[in-house]
């Protein structure tokens, strides 16, 4: 899982990913092999009250990187 600030798009491992610049590992683990991956967040800093951030799963997939769509998250 990514995470940024902003939607810019960001080139890693030769693959597009629409997470922009300053984007970070938010989590990792495994997918399964129907391509499901579940991710549970804990309690999320009062600093990011107003903001709205991006997020992204990745995976590479024999060689090739296989990506979601990107989603957003408005904390309020």
């Amino acid at each position: 899982m990514l995470r940024s600030l902003n939607q810019t798009g960001i080139h890693y491992a030769g693959h597009g990913f629409d997470v922009g610049t300053g984007a970070a590992v938010l989590g990792s683990g495994m997918t399964t092999a129907s391509g499901t991956f579940s991710f549970t967040a804990g309690p999320l800093p009062t600093v990011l009250a107003g903001k709205t951030f991006y997020v992204k799963a990745a995976s590479p997939a024999g060689g090739v990187w296989q990506d979601s769509n990107l989603l957003w998250v408005e904390v309020f």
